[in-house]
């Protein structure tokens, strides 16, 4: 029996020993592109490596006692790839570049007076620090990077729906765009044009990523959110979607968008890839850590 896919994860982890950390943790799992989409029998490879991630980090932080964000990440692709590699010698096979499973990454680390967030891949940090009347937007070259390359081929798509007179609903749908898509899904962790950084079985992707340090005092809240929350399909900026938040919740803002993605069934409007993907989020407000994680 089938289950509902949902390759988004939140996690808290929160230590009570020697030093009292509070871990907070998104990712977004990158949906299969090719024929081996299944590494283990009843998940999808990016449901599994999401899963088998966050359970490795809360073993190592819980009963290991480590605590550094990007040691804890290397011991975590160690074993990842170790068990990807079992995978193929028992199917004899070897995995394109684009089904290796990877997933965007984002994880504060509070120690109570200050906090470390580190970034890999497309998610999205908003912080409101208290001096200023602006949401700002952490600046994430990897997520620019993902971006761009998802226009791109959501342009191309565009033109072939106009070319053969269809919706960009099955234009996304032919082989052409497929081969693009896992053209792109190659280029993660690559030194390339279109070339980005993500959690996935390289370790120099750790040095890719965003590290910020803030002092608790300085900060009113941070917002994580996995790109399925596509606030401005409402035509909101950081901003309003952080007040909106705050204000109405993570269930409320996600109504607004199915509707609007609805409402656009063959994707002509807002061209994307799918009617609506996984959404997810992590609102730590004043230290206090809320979350949202559904697939619609």
């Amino acid at each position: 029996m089938g289950h509902t896919i949902n390759e988004d994860r939140v996690k808290f982890i929160n230590t009570n020993n020697d030093v009292n950390y509070k871990f907070s943790i998104l990712m977004d799992g990158a949906s299969g592109l090719g024929k081996n989409n299944n590494i283990v029998r009843d998940k999808t490879s990016a449901e599994w490596f999401v899963d088998f991630i966050l359970e490795q980090l809360e073993k190592e932080i819980l009963k290991s006692k480590l605590y550094d964000i990007k040691e804890l990440l290397k011991k975590c692709i160690v074993l990842a790839k170790n068990s990807i590699n079992e995978f193929e010698i028992q199917n004899n096979i070897k995995l394109e570049d684009y089904e290796i499973p990877s997933a965007s990454f984002a994880i504060l680390k509070d120690n109570g007076n200050n906090s470390e967030i580190f970034l890999l891949g497309d998610t999205v940090t908003l912080i409101k620090y208290k001096n200023s009347s602006k949401v700002e937007i952490v600046k994430n070259p990897n997520q620019d990077a993902v971006s761009n390359n998802d226009n791109n081929v959501l342009k191309i798509a565009k033109a072939i729906s106009i070319k053969k007179g269809i919706s960009v609903r099955l234009a996304v749908k032919e082989k052409e765009i497929l081969k693009i898509l896992q053209s792109n899904r190659s280029k993660k962790n690559c030194d390339c044009d279109g070339g980005y950084y993500i959690l996935g079985t390289d370790f120099e992707a750790l040095s890719h990523g965003v590290t910020i340090n803030i002092d608790n005092n300085d900060v009113e809240g941070i917002l994580f959110l996995t790109d399925g929350i596509n606030y401005k399909i409402l035509g909101f900026d950081e901003n309003m979607v952080y007040n909106y938040i705050k204000n109405n919740g993570f269930a409320a803002l996600l109504k607004q968008i199915r509707l609007k993605q609805l409402e656009d069934f063959d994707y002509n409007k807002y061209p994307r890839f799918k009617i609506s993907d996984d959404a997810s989020g992590i609102f730590i407000e004043n230290q206090k850590q809320k979350n949202i994680i559904k697939k619609m």
